[in-house]
């Protein structure tokens, strides 16, 4: 599975791209931004989309809003630690597949993202 990581801290992305790659999936770009992500969604075109919501110019929801409008299909996991119940309706809304609260086990993240991918 092709992947693009999104969170603003440098040690999340890292952590994040083992984990899937342990996995045996492909990451095809990290982005520390909403509109990072933006640009590399439309570049990547990857299976699954790792965001996290609290980014330091458009937040996750307003960037999952913005790739679904250029593309229906996208499946998007949203991750976040906070605020979590607003937050998650906002991510839903916007068209996120699924949320997931930090932290998380390796078991929880593996099973979101399976969730995502066969959503509709």
């Amino acid at each position: 599975m092709r992947i693009l990581i999104v969170d603003d801290r440098k040690e999340m992305l890292d952590v994040i791209e083992e984990v899937v790659k342990t996995r045996g999936d492909e990451v095809v770009a990290k982005a520390s931004t909403g509109m990072q992500a933006v640009e590399l969604y439309e570049k990547t075109k990857p299976d699954l989309v790792l965001m996290d919501i609290l980014l330091p110019d458009i937040s996750g929801a307003e960037a999952t809003r913005r790739i679904m409008e250029k593309d229906s299909s996208a499946k998007i996991l949203a991750i976040s630690a906070f605020n979590r119940e607003r937050l998650e309706k906002d991510c839903l809304k916007a068209g996120c597949k699924v949320f997931l609260a930090k932290p998380f086990s390796l078991k929880e993240l593996y099973d979101a993202m399976e969730k995502t991918l066969k959503s509709e």
